[in-house]
């Protein structure tokens, strides 16, 4: 999904519309922040970005959109995302914040039948994969997930294809 702009984020009207017309739900993968500079969690654990969060829940609203799946901050516990605590200045405990006051803007303005995904990339043997102080609460998630990839044989794994039990053992 775009991550660039607050307009890319808070949904194309072309595309939901598009999307509006199909049966299958959209996943919506929804960046809590943009990848600008100077976003922060912060900045929207206390509302600043407010407006551009009901715009995308009215949006999904208008093209009967409002049963959405969406992850918002996937992968939150890496090092790659503006949204990742640890990066561009954000702290222990803004993650949850601001994922809970998103939550919070769509139930204001009546998106209630979205289904909230909370998606961490797992790998067990890396620092990153901690998830501490990443959880939401069952209030604030339908759906727990991981995004755990198998890129496969490579020169640095010339083992090939990992088996899916050890992608996705349990994160430390």
């Amino acid at each position: 999904p775009p991550t660039d702009s607050w307009s890319q984020i808070e949904g194309q009207a072309w595309l939901l519309q598009a999307h509006g017309l199909q049966t299958a739900r959209l996943e919506y993968s929804l960046p809590i922040v943009p990848s600008i500079t100077g976003a922060s969690l912060a900045q929207c654990a206390a509302g600043d970005y407010t407006p551009h969060g009901a715009k995308l829940a009215q949006n999904l609203m208008r093209y009967r959109l409002a049963n959405a799946v969406i992850p918002p901050g996937w992968e939150m516990n890496g090092n790659w995302f503006p949204w990742s605590e640890g990066v561009n200045g954000n702290a222990p405990g803004q993650y949850v914040a601001a994922w809970r006051h998103v939550h919070d803007i769509f139930t204001s303005v009546g998106a209630t039948n979205v289904s909230w995904v909370w998606c961490p990339k797992l790998r067990p043997k890396d620092e990153w994969t901690r998830l501490t102080g990443l959880s939401h609460g069952n209030s604030y998630v339908d759906w727990p997930d991981r995004a755990g990839l198998n890129w496969g044989a490579t020169a640095t794994r010339p083992r090939g294809w990992p088996h899916a039990d050890q992608r996705s053992a349990a994160p430390h």
